[in-house]
């Protein structure tokens, strides 16, 4: 039995109850079991809606880490740009990052472009030149070379001053780049000299491109007030020249004939520096 007892002071009287162990417990149980049954429920949507919403909450931030990772990838700049973020706090990180994200690209493309590309010009420069001869010849690639250097430019620099001169190369550089393919690779190969890598392509070819930039250059008046004109030199691997550094001294000595010949002109590698007319013969 379970007891209690209780004193009554008004009229000094003492209480005392009794009750059947198994009576109490029977009841206790019964509350208990029925505040499962109400509370269980509640506590289990509870609980999924807990996970839910950690879930939301913490699905974005994962994303951000993932993409965070992978940072120097162009790719997931757009990815973190359509990234859903529904709370403050994680637009805040994803406004962040993709701020972050644009200046790395940016710097990325910058020293990237400071690398491979001529400040002045806009063209490839030597040092991607270089990489780009010894990939195709390695490969056994055909393709042909024009070297080119600009007739008198010494000239143009000492009655025109420097800053006319940068303007020439400029506009040369433009004039060249529009007479030649896509997939040609103009490069300033040094001072006035430029070079042309024309992949897949023979010297008679190379040589048409070539005469075509003399006469569209003939027939426009460049920042120096009048027409330019330039010599060239032209070979081509694997028929003339057995690798790359053979390849340019073929095409420069080819240059040079040119010069010497009059400027003004194009002449094609061989034993002879003979002009196409011959070569061909």
């Amino acid at each position: 039995m379970l007891a209690g007892f209780s004193t009554v002071e008004l009229t000094g009287w003492g209480v005392v109850t009794q009750t059947p162990k198994s009576v109490a417990i029977d009841s206790v149980d019964n509350q208990v079991i029925s505040m499962l049954l109400i509370e269980l429920p509640l506590i289990i949507s509870s609980m999924i809606i807990v996970f839910i919403v950690a879930g939301l909450i913490v699905k974005p931030l994962q994303n951000i880490a993932i993409i965070a990772e992978n940072s120097i990838q162009e790719s997931e700049m757009k990815e973190l740009k359509q990234l859903n973020v529904f709370y403050y706090e994680a637009l805040q990180i994803k406004n962040a990052l993709i701020q972050s994200f644009s200046f790395l690209h940016n710097q990325v493309s910058f020293l990237k472009d400071q690398s491979t590309i001529d400040p002045l010009t806009s063209l490839t420069n030597r040092r991607t030149l270089d990489t780009v001869l010894q990939s195709w010849t390695y490969q056994g690639k055909e393709f042909s070379v024009i070297m080119i250097d600009i007739d008198h430019f010494k000239l143009i620099n000492d009655t025109k001053g420097h800053a006319i001169g940068d303007e020439v190369l400029k506009f040369f550089s433009d004039q060249m780049k529009k007479v030649t393919r896509e997939e040609d690779i103009c490069c300033r190969f040094g001072g006035e000299e430029f070079l042309i890598l024309l992949p897949e392509t023979t010297v008679k070819q190379a040589y048409n491109i070539a005469e075509y930039f003399l006469k569209i250059l003939a027939d426009t008046e460049s920042p120096s007030g009048q027409p330019l004109t330039f010599s060239a030199g032209i070979a081509s691997f694997p028929r003339q020249a057995a690798n790359s550094k053979e390849l340019i001294e073929f095409a420069d000595k080819a240059l040079y004939a040119a010069k010497r010949a009059g400027r003004n002109r194009i002449i094609i590698a061989n034993q002879k520096n003979t002009p196409l007319s011959d070569f061909l013969s």
